[in-house]
């Protein structure tokens, strides 16, 4: 059954209760309605039958911000075969120049730090990115529903459970590398002499 107003804790177990004493106890409780991970954990603590929650509005639209801004950065022009490094340096909108990747560090089974370097950077650790699409055709084998379902379940376990709270803060540390950092600075120096040398190659 799905239950989608009213007061979830008292109307589930009511719900239950019904279709127990009926001998529907596999019947499944489906409850939603401007549910929330922070509603959900207090009906999650007060026990409630409820074997399904489906968050949507809030989840799905915040209400504190409703929108995101997402914007693409140029972040290299290769020219004549060389590669120039291009980065935004305005407060509200920097960006990192040169191709990148991001190395996630893992310890006695468990994530711990991850890193923003350079593609070709050595760095230890699993790389996360990885092409989708290469000249409009796809070039990565998509995994069915179930590998998808296995490798998030398997992954889940790697990250310290303190991060999945919705009670209290835990950080998880995202760094970035020293060749990116050093890449960055001598960006923004030709950008800020003006403007990049055309002669000079990203290194």
């Amino acid at each position: 059954i799905q239950l989608d107003s009213g007061n979830l804790l008292d109307l589930s177990r009511k719900a239950r209760t019904v279709m127990d004493r009926a001998g529907l106890k596999h019947a499944k409780i489906f409850a939603m309605g401007n549910l929330n991970e922070t509603k959900v954990a207090a009906l999650e603590k007060a026990k409630a039958p409820i074997d399904i929650y489906a968050g949507t509005t809030e989840i799905l639209t915040p209400t504190d911000a409703p929108t995101i801004e997402l914007v693409y950065k140029m972040s290299e022009i290769i020219r004549r075969g060389k590669a120039y490094p291009k980065m935004k340096l305005s407060l509200e909108k920097k960006s990192w120049p040169g191709r990148k990747e991001v190395f996630r560090l893992e310890k006695n089974g468990r994530y711990f730090k991850d890193i923003i370097g350079l593609a070709d950077e050595k760095v230890k650790g699993k790389k996360l990115l990885a092409p989708i699409f290469k000249n409009g055709r796809l070039v990565y084998k998509l995994p069915g529903l179930k590998s998808i379902g296995d490798y998030y379940r398997s992954e889940l376990k790697k990250f310290d459970p303190r991060l999945f709270s919705v009670t209290k803060q835990f950080s998880y540390k995202v760094a970035v590398s020293k060749k990116l950092s050093e890449l960055a600075r001598r960006t923004r120096k030709r950008i800020e002499a003006v403007h990049c040398d055309e002669d000079e190659p990203l290194v």
